[in-house]
């Protein structure tokens, strides 16, 4: 869904960019882009920076009435909804943003300059976007003139950089390498951002360069589809985030019961009742794992 409406969100904005579509198109879109997750308020800097352009186009008036279409639109939805946001507001678990010195919170792994934050940080970019900071990469290495020179980067790196700082702070409830795929649709960005920039560099090596990281890039995509396809490598990559390191507390209670539910599943209690001791024993105070326990061994 996020991945959606950002392309439509980028879609508009480029179209307005170029004066071929109202600026209230541009509203509604983001307004709707925010709804369908609240992470995306970190695009708001390119929001601003569109208001900016129509303000220096067409004056106060009609940014006021761009603003009053908006206001009209949200109206509406509030008044469908019975004016209930309840929906819309995340659980409480404190703090979203990695603690500088050491901290007991369930939902934290490691600090902000931890080396496995900085581990699994380098991990994610591999992942999900090589290509993007190749490219973007070959760009600053020629000159840093491209990096910002049309209305079309100045916006997509507004729109990028606040994402790439709050996934560098970021706390994830999870393992990092679990929970990418809350930050891969954002990637789409970074990637279009990379490809805007280096499109004036490439010359004649364009077709070379963009061939290259096709296949690259599908080679990197068909290790991951094979992982994906096979069960035991994919038990002992789960297992890899049984780590106080790596996983905050709840990343390995979670970790541990996807794998119960397999042991379950393949009635293999060797190893299930090996992974239920292992939490209890990490976490004896916490009750989750002695009731898991008593649930399972009631299945055999």
């Amino acid at each position: 869904v996020t991945l959606s409406f950002l392309g439509m969100y980028v879609l508009v904005s480029m179209l307005y960019l170029r004066e071929r579509i109202h600026f209230a198109a541009v509203l509604v879109i983001f307004t709707l882009l925010v709804l369908s997750h609240y992470l995306n308020l970190l695009l708001l800097p390119s929001m601003v920076y569109l208001g900016v352009q129509e303000y220096k186009r067409r004056g106060i008036q009609r940014l006021a009435v761009s603003a009053g279409i908006l206001a009209g639109c949200v109206l509406a939805g509030l008044m469908m909804m019975n004016f209930n946001i309840e929906k819309f507001i995340p659980p409480d678990r404190g703090t979203p943003i990695l603690s500088i010195l050491a901290s007991d919170n369930r939902f934290q792994a490691y600090t902000l300059f931890s080396p496995y934050h900085f581990s699994d940080l380098i991990n994610l970019a591999l992942f999900l976007c090589p290509s993007a900071f190749l490219l973007i990469w070959l760009t600053f290495k020629a000159g840093t003139s491209q990096l910002l020179n049309s209305p079309a980067s100045r916006f997509l790196a507004l729109a990028v950089l606040p994402v790439l700082v709050f996934t560098a702070a970021v706390r994830f409830d999870i393992p990092m390498a679990q929970d990418w795929d809350v930050p891969a649709p954002y990637t789409f960005l970074l990637t279009l951002y990379a490809l805007v920039v280096a499109e004036g560099r490439m010359g004649e090596q364009k077709s070379r360069i963009l061939s290259l990281i096709i296949l690259v890039t599908f080679f990197h995509s068909l290790s991951w589809w094979y992982l994906n396809s096979t069960v035991e490598p994919n038990i002992a990559r789960l297992r890899t985030f049984i780590d106080r390191r790596i996983s905050s507390h709840d990343g390995i209670y979670q970790s541990t019961y996807h794998l119960g539910e397999h042991f379950i599943r393949v009635r293999d209690t060797k190893n299930l009742t090996e992974i239920s001791e292992n939490i209890i024993a990490m976490y004896p105070t916490d009750k989750r794992g002695y009731s898991n326990y008593t649930l399972y061994l009631q299945q055999f």
